[in-house]
């Protein structure tokens, strides 16, 4: 099998895992959600799973948590590392067993890592290994025997000119490797100012919170702001959201809440609606969760349109500074050899 052929099996089997893990997962979340006990629905888990890892983990949290141990001790343990984090930490936390269900089974929860840029580097990369393969034919072909040439003529030229030629000696490859640097150095800054200028990671924490809230039921989600408000969770705002519920809880109006945390004011009159109305709340949070999610989205494209610019104008300049040094050697060369 070649290499292609083995790095694609294994995503497959990597991708069909996790499938299997998810399902595992949603089934647990349901079954508590319906109002079975944790261990009932672990033990449920365990005899469905299509995973032997799940089927192992949920058959002793289900003993350790029918013998009477807690939740949080159950799920602290290294035997229950296959269950992802977040779900270990929704089964460990204080909250009702129904609430843990919605949070497992229908909370949407969307990770930045969800956001790739894997599209977004294929114009780039291609550039790149254009503008490599021109160097090195350049620094290989070219310009060595421009500078033997110069060299022979005793031709003096400019301090450009004699820059770009010499860097044809035996260091030659570390201007390349600088130049790649400088490139990848560049996409990695316009990725970083472009997510600081849009707030794409609180957009991102933002959105999450409304789609939590919209899967909870009215008196749970004060409560459940401030115990899910961890950082794996709201990596951006995960303090503010719990200075938040905890002004709440203290008996502060939410305006005083909302100033004192620092949580914005278009996401603090979403929950306003998700903490007050009781009749189309949830239908709300959802089209708030989706305005965030566009915005978010929106963000990322124009991350995408940053990159191909910013890559364009860098081997622009590169290229046209490397023209211009080539028309001056021959222009220097010509008016050496006719004077």
């Amino acid at each position: 099998m070649s290499l292609p052929g083995l790095i694609y099996e294994i995503q497959v089997w990597h991708q069909s895992l996790l499938g299997r893990n998810a399902e595992s997962l949603i089934q647990l979340g349901i079954l508590l959600r319906k109002g079975d006990p944790p261990a009932e629905a672990l033990y449920k888990v365990s005899l469905s799973s299509n995973s032997h890892r799940i089927k192992a983990a949920a058959a002793l949290a289900a003993r350790r948590l029918g013998s009477g141990e807690g939740c949080d001790k159950v799920f602290a343990a290294g035997e229950m590392a296959i269950f992802p984090t977040a779900t270990r930490y929704i089964l460990a936390s204080p909250l009702k067993d129904e609430t843990k269900g919605r949070l497992i089974a229908d909370w949407k929860y969307r990770s930045r890592s969800s956001f790739r840029f894997e599209s977004a580097l294929v114009y780039p990369v291609i550039s790149l290994c254009m503008a490599t393969m021109t160097s090195l034919a350049l620094y290989m072909f070219v310009f060595p025997q421009l500078r033997e040439i110069f060299m022979g003529l005793n031709v003096k030229g400019t301090p450009f000119v004699d820059f770009m030629l010499n860097r044809c000696g035996s260091g030659w490859f570390i201007w390349d490797f600088a130049f790649v640097a400088t490139f990848v150095f560049l996409l990695q800054l316009v990725v970083y100012a472009s997510r600081r200028i849009s707030r794409f990671p609180q957009k991102v924490d933002e959105m999450n919170l409304l789609r939590m809230l919209a899967v909870l039921p009215l008196e749970e989600r004060v409560l459940a702001i401030d115990v899910m408000s961890v950082k794996h969770n709201f990596p951006a705002l995960h303090d503010r959201f719990r200075r938040f519920a905890r002004s709440l809880r203290a008996g502060s109006d939410i305006g005083s809440a909302s100033k004192e945390s620092g949580v914005s004011d278009m996401l603090t009159w979403f929950v306003v609606l998700g903490l007050h109305d009781e009749n189309s709340e949830v239908k709300l949070l959802d089209e708030a969760a989706d305005y965030f999610n566009a915005s978010v989205e929106s963000s990322v494209t124009k991350t995408v349109s940053m990159l191909e610019v910013t890559s364009t104008l860098f081997l622009a300049a590169v290229f046209g500074s490397t023209a211009y040094a080539l028309m001056k050697m021959m222009t220097i060369l010509t008016e050496s050899i006719f004077t």
